[in-house]
């Protein structure tokens, strides 16, 4: 929901509200993180992995709240047909059929880490550890990339949505 809302804002060349929103996440995130990993004594139980994802889930769901709020404006309504946001069956399958393939590229390098990462627990603690430092670096370095590709899905979006599609090639270009 949060990935939908911020394309349809990114779409409408809103990047701001979509950067701000993210940032108030995430620092609710942060701050929740440490109240529910570690506990405050005689108040909040420290619950570890279990507090990490009670943070992330309220972090998350604050972020759609605070989009889905402005995806609701009259302004968007009046302009955008918002208020009809009801699931239209033959486009969602149109865009799922878009949508799924990219989808399962993850899913599956999602699982590929995790048989990775236990097929190495149970080697040794030494593997592991160098897998993790390893698996690091190549998230610091692709992270960039990553955010590139999704910058150029806006812009082609944006193209696309305005019926400017002769401009697709020049953003592929670039």
């Amino acid at each position: 929901l949060a990935a939908a809302l911020a394309a349809f804002f990114i779409g409408k060349g809103q990047s701001k509200l979509v950067m701000i929103t993210m940032v108030l996440s995430n620092v609710i995130n942060i701050m929740l993180d440490f109240l529910l990993i570690f506990g405050v004594e005689q108040l909040i139980p420290a619950m570890g992995a279990k507090g990490v994802a009670i943070a992330t889930g309220v972090a998350q769901t604050v972020q759609c709240i605070v989009l889905f709020i402005f995806f609701l404006k009259p302004y968007y309504q009046e302009i955008y047909g918002t208020k009809n946001w009801m699931i239209k069956p033959v486009l969602f399958w149109e865009m799922l059929s878009v949508g799924l393939p990219n989808s399962l590229i993850y899913i599956i390098d999602g699982i590929a880490w995790g048989v990775a990462a236990q097929l190495l627990a149970s080697v040794g603690e030494t593997q592991v550890t160098v897998f993790s430092i390893g698996d690091s670096f190549y998230v610091l370095f692709t992270v960039g990339f990553f955010g590139l590709r999704q910058g150029i899905i806006a812009v082609a979006s944006n193209f696309i949505g305005a019926n400017k599609e002769a401009s697709l090639s020049k953003a592929f270009n670039s």
